[in-house]
């Protein structure tokens, strides 16, 4: 699994690895933003496609939130 996961990021621009990295919960800002420095990339522009990044689940969630709910209120 995490193979396929590699070989999906590495086609991609930095950019959009940093974007992607941020928006999983267990890697998030902590480890996107250094990422992206360490490879190259402005601190600035690291720190504006990880936070974008982190922001993307938030619709998500709410939008899905009161689906979750109705399931969890049948049980």
């Amino acid at each position: 699994m995490s193979e396929s996961v590699f070989a999906f990021l590495s086609g991609l621009p930095l950019n959009w690895i940093v974007f992607f990295a941020s928006a999983i919960p267990i890697t998030e800002l902590r480890a996107a933003i250094p990422f992206g420095i360490a490879c190259g990339m402005d601190p600035l522009s690291a720190w504006f496609w990880g936070v974008l990044g982190n922001l993307l689940p938030i619709p998500l969630i709410l939008l899905l939130w009161p689906l979750v709910y109705r399931l969890f209120d049948a049980i």
